[in-house]
């Protein structure tokens, strides 16, 4: 299973942006959320951080009161 959550939801990824005079690839260095597909370039490529909002992740108030009692149920194992 893939962790969603936080920046685990951020890949680091080259994105291709055309070719050189040389015709050498040329890419930008950018992060791509593993939920939403979105793209997000740091001026300063993966020195830069992703964007700090959470990403695949629910706050038990959002899913149900149902939901959040028998949350604390599941067996993780």
């Amino acid at each position: 299973m893939v962790e969603t959550s936080g920046y685990k939801a951020w890949w680091p990824m080259k994105q291709f942006k055309g070719r050189g005079k040389d015709g050498s690839y040329l890419s930008d260095e950018v992060y791509r959320n593993i939920v939403t597909g979105d793209v997000h370039k740091p001026h300063n490529g993966w020195n830069g951080r992703p964007p700090e909002h959470k990403t695949g992740e629910k706050n038990l108030t959002e899913v149900g009161s149902e939901y959040a009692r028998r949350y604390e149920l599941i067996q993780w194992d």
